[in-house]
């Protein structure tokens, strides 16, 4: 009792990188590299086209890749912030093209958002995900 509580510059709180300013970039930073990471592991196990049921594949994504950068996306990721965003997006079109057999590695832009082919697979582009708050 009557201690001073020594400040730390970060803190993580239920896998959530907390700043001693409420700057997430750091959490951002770290989340986007392990879903990366994730996704790869992913096509891994099978998510290409053919290798896996369909469903199963998407099922396999949604399990090991969007929750990477799904907990918690409505705190830390702003509208506004346009890098984390487009970055969702880029993981989950890979999974979305995977998925629906489209294999041009060179071509993985989803700038903006291609939502029929997030349609087509049953993923979820970045800002559908936000908008569906914490997780």
């Amino acid at each position: 009792m009557g201690q001073k509580i020594k400040e730390v510059p970060l803190y993580v709180y239920l896998g959530i990188i907390l700043t001693n300013n409420i700057d997430f970039t750091q959490h951002i930073k770290v989340t986007l590299q392990a879903a990366h990471k994730q996704g790869r592991e992913a096509l891994l196990l099978g998510v290409r086209r053919g290798e896996l049921h369909p469903e199963r594949a998407r099922k396999v994504w949604c399990s090991f890749v969007e929750p990477k950068f799904g907990y918690g996306i409505g705190l830390w990721l702003a509208g506004s912030d346009n890098l984390a965003m487009s970055t969702i997006d880029r993981i989950q079109c890979i999974g979305a093209q995977q998925l629906l057999g489209v294999s041009v590695p060179s071509k993985w832009t989803c700038r903006p958002a291609n939502v029929s082919m997030f349609m087509g697979s049953g993923l979820s582009p970045g800002c559908a995900l936000r908008a569906r708050g914490p997780l």
